[in-house]
């Protein structure tokens, strides 16, 4: 008798005739509609007696041990369900703390928030599944069964369910827990490479955006929530970033409200938003330029030239007053370089050892802000030298964004060590154990860096090869996004959508090696 063939699509997508892509224990399909994903199975019926079970456990435990007074204290079994249930919560929930915070020696401005919410999330139900699949997802690596990983998702849909309820209510949506669940659904999909990688990260990184700006004044109610809008800025400038235009900024906690590392993080982040108005910008000047609209284009080149300076301008005083408060001016005491174990592991002859030092940071406060302050210089100096290499192609302009040609060519040189420093402090982060959070600080700068070093075909790009690899072992879901990240923009699209293509003509990287042998500049 020929069997009938039965489809193994879930039932929600069964019911609705779509395709399902069969993903257990959620498809794709019912992670985006929020709903619950139900798999048919095979009932396969068990008979257990747990009393049975806890007695002959005890019996044997008595004869085993004569000297026994048959009672073990630290027993799961004499506790009571509800207690039992609480208890292995919160050895889960014991795990995060182990085993993704505190790789962090303390709390950085960008994984404050985390640590807040974590001690304070017990009471909230869609704050505690968030933190359950987060936790479980960092013990997928330990379980070769599968078990945690399915648990792990199970505990993802279920928070994506509870969200989309909650989302319905304004004042529900409005609470400091529905921001945090839907950061710790972005860190969830760093850490698991989930949902398409990419497509599943912006998602949540957008839903992050929108939440704080429609929060307004109440981002500055409390701790927690100024924490927790100090920790979303990476991705509301990501965010900005793919929007290509100035935003408002929400509102923002007063000046005051933070100190010290964290005060320095806030000002940073202050500065870098006002790239997005270079962007914008920048946009403007090339339309008119592919437009012919030569006659209109002096003033908007003016308005260019004079928003870049000012950016350099304020980020270049932001470092100095880093500097200043954290290592009385000397350099040396914010990062200096240190043995590369990474390149130790490496044959003599690979092209991928091309760093024998990496840069070690003072802690890693530090090294998530300079990364970023590399990396946005890295990416405006590239988007400014694009845009005047448009405008010298226009022979019937002669204005320039530069004031003058050792303002160009220093220009030249500061991105090539940008991107220099982004690359050689990788190795640093690795070594610190970074987690998933980390995405967040990372992923721009290692893909500006990495699309600097493709788009002059230089050896430092087989590094990156090097720390995928590394992340990949130790991460496989958080080191299949970055690489995907990197190479997306540094490999091509994302990158010349940054900034654009630079035109043949100006890729002599033999010129450019030997102007950074005869200058002195540094970042």
């Amino acid at each position: 008798m020929v069997g009938i063939p039965r489809s193994r699509a879930c039932k929600p997508c069964r019911a609705r005739r779509k395709k399902c892509d069969e993903q257990k224990p959620i498809c794709g399909l019912c992670i985006k509609r929020g709903v619950e994903c139900v798999y048919k199975t095979d009932l396969n019926i068990v008979y257990v007696n747990p009393g049975a079970h806890v007695a002959r456990s005890r019996e044997s435990s008595k004869s085993s041990s004569p000297g026994s007074t048959g009672s073990d204290e630290n027993s799961l079994f004499d506790l009571p369900p509800s207690c039992l249930a609480s208890a292995i919560q919160l050895q889960i929930r014991g795990n995060l703390a182990e085993g993704y915070l505190s790789r962090n020696v303390r709390p950085t401005a960008s994984t404050a928030w985390l640590y807040a919410i974590n001690e304070d999330s017990l009471n909230d139900p869609l704050l505690d599944d968030a933190l359950r699949a987060l936790s479980l997802s960092c013990l997928e690596h330990q379980d070769a069964s599968g078990q945690i990983s399915h648990r792990s998702r199970e505990m993802y849909g279920k928070t994506i369910r509870r969200l989309n309820t909650r989302l319905e209510t304004t004042e529900e949506a409005m609470a400091d827990t529905t921001l945090a669940a839907v950061m710790i659904l972005l860190s969830f999909e760093t850490y698991t490479a989930t949902q398409q990688n990419l497509t599943g990260w912006f998602s949540h990184a957008k839903g992050a955006s929108q939440l704080v700006k429609m929060r307004g004044n109440k981002n500055a109610s409390s701790g927690i929530a100024q924490q927790l809008y100090l920790g979303s800025r990476m991705w509301q400038l990501i965010c900005g970033i793919g929007q290509r235009k100035a935003i408002t900024n929400a509102a923002a906690p007063p000046p005051q409200t933070y100190t010290g590392l964290f005060a320095s993080y806030s000002m940073l982040f202050d500065i870098l938003f006002t790239m997005l108005a270079i962007m914008e910008q920048a946009d403007i000047v090339n339309a008119m330029l592919e437009n012919m609209e030569t006659q209109n284009a002096d003033s908007a080149i003016s308005i260019l030239s004079y928003m870049f300076q000012n950016f350099e301008s304020n980020l270049d005083g932001w470092y100095d007053q880093l500097l200043q408060n954290e290592s009385d001016g000397d350099e040396q005491k914010l990062f200096w370089l240190e043995h590369s174990y990474l390149s130790d592991q490496l044959p003599l002859e690979s092209p991928q050892r091309v760093y024998s030092t990496y840069m070690h940071f003072q802690n890693l406060d530090i090294g998530e802000q300079l990364i970023l302050y590399w990396g946005f210089s890295l990416l405006t100096h590239l988007l400014i030298y694009k845009t005047e290499l448009n405008i010298r192609s226009r022979t019937s302009l002669t204005i320039s964004l530069y004031s003058t040609d050792a303002s160009r060519q220093a220009s030249l040189t500061k991105q090539h060590l940008c991107a220099d420093r982004i690359t050689q402090s990788l190795e640093y982060f690795l070594n610190y154990g970074v987690s998933a959070v980390a995405v967040s600080f990372l992923g721009v700068p290692m893909n500006v860096a990495f699309g600097y070093w493709a788009q002059y075909d230089l050896p430092q790009r087989r590094w990156f090869e090097l720390i995928f690899e590394r992340l990949r072992s130790t991460h496989r879901g958080y080191g299949s996004l970055m690489a995907e990240m990197a190479q997306k923009g540094g490999g091509g699209e994302g990158f010349r959508a940054a900034i654009g293509k630079t035109p043949k003509a100006e890729l002599n990287t033999e010129r450019l090696r030997s102007n950074l042998q005869r200058s002195q500049y540094t970042c």
